[in-house]
């Protein structure tokens, strides 16, 4: 398929119609949004991503159950991540060959993809600068309407 992707007709709404005039949203099914459950096979570091990320999207009602994997991608590649750089942090960016030449630490390219690999499940999330700068927030409503305000 040609073009830019979709967006689901929750997300255009969030960001207004206004700069949809001619793509409309993508019908999709009504998943109630809910904190999905995180899988047993994270390690503790992508555990502690799981919690972070849940306490940032459950407030937006935007993350369901479907959204499970995505999540747990991002936390896994997170890991990852972490534990690559910690590696190169210990190690240097460069490491001895076996004949003595030096080359670029192994742990360079994972933590590279891994990297790579969670920006974009971010992005997908809405979690980056650049996606947030997309959608459109509006005020919270005050608790009191103007019939409230007639009758007070």
């Amino acid at each position: 398929m040609k073009g830019r992707k979709p967006l689901p007709d929750k997300i255009v709404n969030i960001k207004g119609r206004q700069h949809y005039h001619r793509q409309r949203g993508v019908k999709t099914a009504d998943i109630p949004s809910g904190i999905p459950e995180c899988p047993d096979n994270l390690d503790e570091e992508a555990r502690k991503e799981w919690d972070r990320l849940i306490d940032i999207l459950d407030p937006s009602q935007i993350i369901t159950e479907a959204d499970r994997a995505t999540l747990a991608a991002v936390c896994y590649h997170w890991s990852v991540w972490v534990h690559a750089t910690k590696q190169i942090t210990e190690h240097n960016m460069v490491a001895k060959a076996p004949s003595g030449f030096p080359i670029q630490n192994p742990f360079f390219p994972i933590a590279n993809k891994a990297f790579d690999n969670m920006l974009k499940c971010l992005i997908e999330l809405g979690c980056t600068p650049s996606a947030r700068s997309r959608v459109k927030v509006s005020a919270p409503k005050s608790a009191e309407n103007k019939k409230d305000r007639f009758f007070s």
